[in-house]
């Protein structure tokens, strides 16, 4: 029978890692090793998770200095034993039946399995993520990229089932945000087949991400980071450039929105033009934004007030642009 290993990291997760790990261990796949990384919690997430050590045999916790979810997520990796890895978020958790629709849709020719998920959103609704077309086919990492990509099921790692033998590169402890992305990229490379599951086999809370959403000084500079990884990969596998321009542009924008809002209420001018400006000196940014090759004319509209560093121009067509996609949800 091939095994499991799942891993979760956690810092200062005691009001969450409970219903992580109990959703793990009611997994009724036999044949599953959960390994939970504390990365040097100051609170009683340690304690905590001891506590399911001592209850069940499945459940293995070490603990580590603090130095980020990429280095803990290496560590598990290290300590692996089984044939498969699942990653889990500690405020996270899964379905019943996850790692039996995953062990039971893997194939001997394929090498990442992809499953559908839900996202628990700040207002307690749930948005379901799943692609009927997906379903049925195997694909290689070439011809599904884009799809992947666009359809939002590329970044993360928990909601994909990887072959521990065929993990050549770990995550990049150098970067604190966007690190999913590169794996998974990494990870692809060395991938014959990528199949999908239908269902949404789990929960991601937006609820508890916290203050890390609100860094926008680190954020920033992770989308740029993170699109040069992404057109790189895009490089080296032959496919065209046009469509990375156009998800930039789009995502720097929704992210911009979301710098200047505020439970769903726009900043003042006055203190959100000191972001706005703070973000278009990036010398970084700027060049990503001059290279871009755009098709459509509102993205060359964005560019053109992104590269002017037109601060007032670029306020308004943000609250525009929220007000649109307010109306069509």
């Amino acid at each position: 029978m091939q095994g499991i290993s799942i891993i979760i990291p956690a810092y200062n997760a005691e009001k969450t890692i409970g219903r992580c790990i109990d959703s793990a261990i009611a997994q009724t796949y036999p044949d599953l090793e959960i390994i939970i990384i504390d990365d040097g919690s100051t609170d009683h997430t340690l304690e905590n998770c001891r506590k399911y050590e001592q209850d069940s045999d499945k459940v293995k916790v070490f603990s580590k200095k603090n130095g980020g979810v990429s280095a803990a997520r290496n560590y598990g990796i290290q300590k692996a034993t089984r044939d498969y890895i699942l990653f889990m978020d500690s405020d996270d958790y899964m379905k019943p039946g996850m790692c039996n629709d995953f062990i039971e849709n893997m194939s001997q020719e394929c090498d990442l399995l992809v499953c559908g998920y839900e996202s628990l959103t700040k207002d307690g609704r749930y948005e379901t993520l799943v692609k009927n077309e997906y379903i049925g086919k195997a694909f290689t990492p070439k011809t599904c990229f884009y799809m992947m990509l666009l359809d939002g099921f590329l970044h993360p790692v928990w909601n994909k089932l990887f072959r521990r033998e065929k993990i050549v590169h770990f995550f990049n402890e150098q970067e604190s945000m966007g690190e999913d992305v590169e794996f998974v990229l990494d990870y692809m490379k060395e991938s014959r087949a990528i199949k999908f599951i239908k269902k949404p086999l789990y929960v991601h809370d937006l609820a508890t991400e916290g203050s890390l959403t609100k860094k926008w000084n680190l954020i920033i500079p992770a989308i740029t980071n993170n699109q040069a990884v992404l057109n790189n990969y895009v490089t080296s596998i032959g496919l065209p450039r046009e469509t990375m321009d156009e998800y930039f542009i789009k995502r720097l924008w929704g992210t911009l929105r979301d710098m200047i809002y505020e439970d769903n209420i726009v900043l003042p001018y006055s203190v959100a033009s000191g972001k706005l400006e703070g973000v278009l000196k990036e010398e970084r940014l700027q060049k990503m934004i001059q290279g871009l090759e755009l098709e459509t004319r509102l993205s060359r509209l964005y560019q053109k007030v992104l590269k002017g560093k037109h601060v007032t121009l670029v306020y308004l067509l943000l609250i525009s642009y929220h007000l649109v996609k307010g109306h069509s949800r």
